[in-house]
């Protein structure tokens, strides 16, 4: 490779994305986690301190709350 084409290659690399068309929501703003193993890993994650109020509740021969009041209760 000439040297040209390594500075039009570092070029491209360091190129801001394209704007989004009007109407569509920023990339920034949506996860990049696609539709696989790795989505469904992000959500185990975010739903496991729920789950452990789950098993705890249960261990404790209590009622575990709904998956709103849990979220209610963790943003106060």
């Amino acid at each position: 490779m000439d040297m040209s084409k390594l500075q039009q290659l570092a070029a491209m690399l360091r190129a801001t994305p394209p704007s989004q068309p009007k109407g569509m929501p920023p990339q920034a703003a949506q996860p990049m986690l696609g539709s696989g193993m790795a989505q469904q890993a992000a959500q185990s994650m975010q739903s496991r301190p729920y789950q452990m109020h789950v098993q705890e509740a249960q261990a404790m021969g209590q009622q575990p709350m709904t998956p709103e009041q849990f979220m209610a209760q963790q943003r106060q």
